[in-house]
């Protein structure tokens, strides 16, 4: 028994070493082969001038618009060969800018993935999140504090409770020129009890900050050397206590908080003039609840482009006054009242960029009048956009503004006093319900089609739709709502 037993044995044992044999000569078989076919083979993109592959590498970046978390598609074009990593890491341009959500990244691929940036030579750093909420959040602010010494741009989209992280560190700034300090949306309670006075005060390259919802008494920064400000969720009060403190501030951008938790200061009292300021926007969060206008408040006799949100005429007019008629070029504003504005709009000679939001029929006949019948009316204007609401009136409208365009540009060809008009926006916000679709009637749109022919650059429409030109594509879309009008 035992002897057959040893035998079957021994024969399986045999079996087991012819079969590794024929294992190793396959596995030569295909080796041999895996070689001739790399050999033989051709991989076209492989073949791409690596100009030609960065470039590629460029389009996978997200747009500024899109989730910080599309900046995966990076690293994952790190990840397929050697050959993509180095055209990846030998391209500067890819890894200037990087927006990291927390939320979005698991253990320690986070830190992998800012560490991967910072020595790609990374300049724009933007972290958002519950930092935390994070298994390795510490690690995450110690890799950034110790590559401080070479971002140009810093970002932090954060809960109140978690702005003491950035205390405790000590970040080298001297490269810094931009800072984004923000309460993260949806916590809109002002930060008053954290002091970041010692955090931000060596940045000598800083000239652009943007507070939202921190107050200029949480940080101490080097106020001087600032040009560019913006600040939101601010009350009347503190932005006149921030203009105080930046004398060679040159574009101001302001989101006022939707009540003052202090007395609002008289304008009257409190008067502001401002001799440097070229570029102003003022915006509230939700419809206007303060007493006066922040444009009350100032004086600004350079100012060249005035975002004014929502505001009455007699306001307008009173800061113009004020100002001396500043050499405005650029003008955007909501039409609060059914004034003419009649005043204002001769009062303009340098005025080249008119945006007006919601405007009133009164405004609109107003305007189209002096475009037809004065001959010096906003002589440098070269482009209009005009924002409506719904469709009341929108036949008349659309007709009455066409028309006075083109009787503008037949005078600016006679007369050369006054320039034509090279672009033309009219814009509904109107939203439809799915089964109902906005038209504009063909009569409507000839007279547009006459100015596009003239080389007038015409819109008109919804923001996705141009009824003269067609749907309006992704790309020209995002890029008009990426553009900021100061």
């Amino acid at each position: 028994m035992t002897t057959t037993l040893r035998l079957r044995i021994a024969d399986l044992d045999e079996e087991i070493i012819r079969q590794r044999r024929i294992l190793i000569e396959l596995e030569a078989a295909r080796d041999a082969l895996q070689a001739e076919l790399h050999r033989v083979s051709a991989y076209p993109i492989l073949e791409l001038p690596l100009e030609l592959t960065a470039e590629i590498f460029l389009r996978c970046l997200p747009d500024s618009s899109m989730a910080a978390n599309d900046y995966k598609a990076l690293f994952n074009l790190v990840k397929v060969c050697k050959s993509w990593a180095h055209v990846a890491f030998a391209t500067p341009a890819l890894w200037r800018s990087l927006r990291l959500d927390v939320f979005e990244w698991e253990g320690e691929e986070l830190v992998d993935v800012l560490s991967t940036g910072l020595r790609s030579g990374l300049l724009n750093l933007s972290i958002s999140g519950n930092l935390t909420s994070h298994s390795h959040h510490r690690q995450l602010i110690t890799t950034v504090e110790t590559h401080s010494s070479q971002l140009s741009l810093l970002s932090f989209t954060i809960p109140p409770e978690e702005f003491p992280l950035l205390i405790s560190k000590r970040f080298d700034l001297r490269q810094l020129r931009e800072l984004r300090l923000v309460v993260r949306e949806g916590d809109y309670e002002p930060l008053r009890t954290v002091d970041l006075k010692d955090v931000f005060v060596v940045s000598t390259e800083l000239y652009r900050v943007f507070l939202d919802g921190i107050p200029l008494t949480a940080t101490n920064l080097p106020w001087d050397q600032l040009t560019e400000f913006e600040c939101r969720v601010y009350s009347p009060n503190e932005v006149l206590d921030a203009v105080a403190l930046l004398p060679n501030l040159i574009r101001l951008i302001i989101t006022l908080s939707l009540e003052s938790a202090d007395p609002e200061r008289s304008p009257a009292e409190h008067q502001v003039t401002h001799t440097n300021l070229r570029h102003l926007s003022v915006s509230e969060l939700a419809v206007p609840r303060h007493e006066a206008h922040m444009l009350d408040y100032f004086t600004l006799p350079n100012l060249e482009t005035l975002v004014a949100g929502r505001i009455e005429e007699s306001t307008l007019q009173g800061f113009l006054e004020r100002s001396k008629s500043p050499p405005l070029v650029q003008l955007k504003f909501y039409d609060n009242c059914w004034d003419p504005y009649e005043a204002i709009f001769t009062s303009l000679p340098c005025l080249a960029d008119l945006a007006i939001e919601f405007p009133s029929p009164n405004l609109i006949n107003t305007l189209a009048d002096l475009l037809t019948s004065d001959d010096v009316f906003l002589p440098s204007l070269d482009r209009i956009s005009i924002e409506w609401k719904g469709i009341d009136g929108l036949d008349a409208f659309v007709e009455l503004v066409a028309l006075a365009v083109q009787t503008r540009n037949h005078k600016a060809e006679d007369h050369g006093s006054v320039k034509r008009i090279q672009s033309l926006a009219l814009t509904t916000t109107l939203q439809l319900p799915e089964w109902n679709t906005l038209t504009i009637p063909a009569e409507y749109l000839t007279t547009y089609r006459e100015l596009k022919n003239d080389g007038v650059h015409i819109h008109v429409g919804t923001p996705e739709f141009c009824f003269v030109n067609g749907p309006r594509s992704c790309s020209q879309t995002m890029t008009s709502q990426r553009t900021c009008f100061c």
